[in-house]
């Protein structure tokens, strides 16, 4: 495989993956407009902490540092180089949140833990940043990224 088809690949990879995500982001806003006291008990099994435990591990999936996955920076930073400042400021403020994302990702969103000792830590991220602060970079990252697109459909054209 080329390099140009591997690029292209992953370019398509990241487009399909970030539509899904804006559809979970659909589901999570319909979802948080359901009264609390129809989306009762604990937090983590409710309608609400199903889907933000759902969009935050989708969202990690878009900024994984892993060289084999998709990281929404590195593949916009190659490809729109004249962005890399927007892009260094957002990575900026979502970079400290990646590793701990990670572990929610893979301890409780994803897949998974045997023990609420092992799946503890999953939860530090919530600890440390407000769900609000979380929240607002995916939605930069999501809106970051629809620029991105655009600007690479313009210079297609």
């Amino acid at each position: 495989m080329t390099n140009v088809v591997k690029k292209d690949a992953e370019l398509s990879i990241y487009v399909e993956r970030m539509i899904r995500l804006i559809q979970l982001l659909r589901i999570y806003e319909m979802v948080l407009a359901i009264p609390e006291r129809d989306d009762s008990g604990e937090p983590h099994i409710t309608m609400r902490g199903t889907m933000m435990s759902v969009v935050y591990s989708f969202f990690y999936s878009l900024i994984e540092s892993d060289p084999k996955g998709i990281d929404f920076f590195r593949i916009w930073r190659s490809r729109v180089p004249e962005m890399a400042s927007e892009i260094d400021a957002l990575e900026g403020r979502v970079a400290p949140m990646r590793e701990g994302l990670r572990l929610f990702r893979n301890r409780f969103g994803f897949h998974g833990s045997t023990s609420r000792e092992h799946e503890a830590t999953a939860f530090d991220v919530l600890a440390t940043y407000d769900g609000a602060e979380i929240y607002q970079a995916i939605l930069d990252t999501r809106s970051l990224s629809t620029k991105l697109l655009q600007m690479k459909q313009d210079n297609k054209g």
